[in-house]
């Protein structure tokens, strides 16, 4: 489970108030933290955090019976720590945001509370199950992993389409009338209302990501973020607008990685974590995890020298289950008739939205070369300062 309640006896050291405030004071400063600095405040949140206090909240949510810290294990937006109850022979985790890289983190808990609850009572999706604002997480068999998932046998994989594909269209069934968060409602615990709309024009989304400085950057990769954005600016325009507004908006999980799938042993998903930035979403950006399409950087690298499977492959199979589970599934089919019509440049369009990060990986793969053939990088690039 993550826990964490307002108003709860502070599970770090100092007063409550710090849990909400550090956020806020980074992003007031005029340059915003180096790397090293980020990363050395995220360190002291981390060690003033009080393993006892940890240890008693989980246990005032499970009946105070006997418990002990079994391990920690830090993330990029939270840090966790594993509280295991023998009498029960099960393990919580006790989820805390870190509040140097996270701007609203009472907001953020809420808002994955609001999402887990909505989605637990809506579909059959297998997620942890909400307890003052956690989660129980009787999930000892582990999150999975690329390289493992890269190195399955094909029945384990299968398998694990399949369950995804059940996954998927029950998410899309889930329809808003705007963007933005879901968060609890003051007045219908059932229903949550839809918070401060977070989505912004792709164009001012890069520009709004990529002006701040850098200390590590150099200027060969600035210009080649510059001209990424310029670029992408102008096809994500052309591509969206080929798509009329349609309403209602669908409820996404935004990180969909393997490692925020639970698995068992035969690759059965038992749990999707990690809802903390869910929400509804244009209807024509509900796209499969980047993993499955191959436009996630990060998860290409993940691949071993020796992986049974390529990128490529794993989307084709995946389509192929998604296909065969149509003939019995309406939803499915829906599903798979919207995928396979969609235009070739969205699914990479829609990974960098998710993650803004990748766009000099994801552009100069499967951008560049289709826009300027045989042209080399640093030709064109050139140009486009000399003429500006």
């Amino acid at each position: 489970m993550s826990l964490y309640s307002k108003g709860d006896e502070p599970i770090r050291g100092g007063a409550r108030d710090t849990m909400n405030g550090r956020a806020s004071d980074i992003m007031a400063d005029e340059y915003p933290l180096t790397g090293e600095q980020l990363e050395e405040s995220i360190v002291e949140f981390i060690d003033s955090i009080v393993e006892s206090a940890v240890s008693r909240l989980a246990s005032k949510y499970n009946g105070q019976k006997p418990r002990s810290i079994v391990g920690s294990s830090r993330g990029s937006f939270n840090v966790c720590f594993f509280v295991y109850f023998d009498i029960q022979k099960i393990t919580w985790v006790v989820r805390v945001p870190l509040t140097p890289v996270v701007l609203d983190p009472w907001a953020k808990v809420q808002s994955e509370a609001a999402t887990m609850s909505y989605i637990k009572r809506k579909t059959t999706i297998p997620i942890p199950a909400v307890h003052a604002y956690g989660n129980d997480a009787e999930l000892i068999q582990g999150s999975l992993g690329m390289r493992t998932f890269v190195n399955a046998t094909d029945d384990q994989r299968k398998q694990l389409y399949n369950d995804l594909a059940d996954i998927f269209p029950q998410l899309y069934e889930l329809e808003f009338p705007i963007t933005g968060s879901l968060m609890p409602n003051p007045d219908d615990d059932m229903e949550p209302t839809i918070g401060p709309i977070q989505s912004m024009a792709a164009n001012e989304l890069y520009r709004q990501t990529f002006r701040l400085p850098t200390e590590e950057l150099n200027g060969n990769q600035a210009k080649m973020e510059l001209f990424a954005i310029e670029g992408l600016t102008k096809q994500a325009s052309t591509l969206f607008n080929s798509f009329k507004p349609e309403m209602p908006f669908i409820l996404a999980h935004q990180d969909m990685r393997c490692s925020n799938i639970i698995v068992t042993e035969d690759f059965r998903v038992c749990g999707i974590i990690d809802w903390e930035f869910s929400g509804p979403i244009p209807r024509h950006l509900f796209t499969p995890p980047p993993w499955i399409t191959g436009h996630d950087p990060d998860a290409v690298r993940a691949y071993p020298i020796r992986a049974t499977i390529t990128p490529t492959e794993i989307c084709s199979e995946f389509l192929q289950v998604l296909e065969a589970k149509s003939t019995i599934s309406g939803s499915c089919a829906q599903l798979m008739e919207i995928w396979k019509h969609q235009p070739e440049q969205l699914f990479p369009v829609a990974q960098i939205l998710r993650q803004p990060s990748c766009l000099i990986g994801v552009y100069y793969k499967f951008f560049f070369p289709p826009t300027f053939g045989t042209t080399t990088m640093e030709d064109v690039i050139d140009e486009f300062f000399t003429k500006r």
